[in-house]
């Protein structure tokens, strides 16, 4: 009864957890295509700082209808993409600039453990910094191009980034870089049209093709909101996940523990009738 109750608080965290993913989903689809509704004529909590107003106007392009105020793109007008550094086997070193690869790319995170160090020296703008985006550049599933790992704090050793991947930073005063994460984790990016096979059966992304594709964009006034939105269900889910891993972590040790004697399972004496059971 003790491990049963633990499993299905696990459990019940586990489908909060699915639940959250499918509310970002669904609000990446709807923030991406229209942006955050208009809060006239509506009440709102005046605890919280109020939403920008989006139009109800619609304009047509050639992506199809979009909020009025909204522009279209291409990316490369708004993005920096950059590919990594490649380096040969006797470059190598146990200290030096440490390397991180398409394994680091998970999750949405990019792991600052470095693959490899290298002793050669690597151009300042080719150093990861906080808030970059990186992309898997190249993978033999057509599924892997293009997922996105975001540099969440400063590396703490110089790092810089393998040339199978590609780094983009948002160009200052056109996309704001968190908002710019989302949409390229989102599926307003199909980066499968841009991932081309080589003769050694792997698919590359084609960093110029990608630079073409046009896309909608919101004022930035209105990214940084988006981006915010998505924050927020980000820490749910963060903080659900935590409480998942402890539920799992306690399991496993009231198991062991129960199992060998470490602990015990005492049953609680009955109660008269009536009485309160605590």
């Amino acid at each position: 009864q003790i491990l049963r109750a633990v499993q299905r608080a696990r459990d019940a965290t586990q489908q909060v957890i699915h639940a959250a993913q499918a509310l970002k989903t669904s609000l990446m689809r709807r923030l991406f295509a229209f942006g955050i509704p208009t809060t006239e004529g509506t009440e709102r909590d005046q605890s919280r700082p109020a939403a920008p107003s989006v139009a109800s106007e619609l304009q047509e392009t050639e992506l199809g209808p979009l909020p009025a105020h909204w522009k279209v793109v291409r990316l490369g007008e708004v993005v920096v993409f950059e590919r990594g550094i490649s380096w040969s086997k006797r470059e190598e070193s146990k200290l030096g600039v440490g390397i991180v690869g398409i394994p680091n790319i998970r999750d949405g995170k990019v792991d600052l453990s470095p693959r490899a160090f290298i002793s050669k020296r690597v151009s300042p703008d080719k150093m990861l910094h906080e808030g970059d985006i990186l992309l898997v550049g190249s993978s033999g599933s057509i599924d892997n191009v293009g997922r996105v790992g975001v540099v969440e704090e400063a590396p703490t050793v110089p790092t810089t980034y393998a040339s199978f991947t590609v780094r983009a930073r948002a160009i200052a005063d056109a996309v704001d870089q968190q908002f710019l994460a989302y949409l390229l984790s989102s599926e307003r990016v199909p980066f499968s049209q841009f991932a081309k096979r080589a003769a050694d059966g792997k698919y590359n992304l084609q960093v110029q093709q990608l630079r073409e594709y046009a896309l909608a964009l919101p004022p930035l006034e209105e990214q940084r909101a988006i981006a915010s939105i998505l924050r927020a269900v980000d820490a749910k889910i963060a903080a659900e996940r935590a409480r998942r891993d402890a539920l799992e972590t306690l399991f496993k040790t009231l198991l062991h523990e129960l199992m060998t004697g470490k602990r015990r399972a005492v049953l609680a004496p009955e109660h008269p009738e009536g009485a309160e059971t605590v």
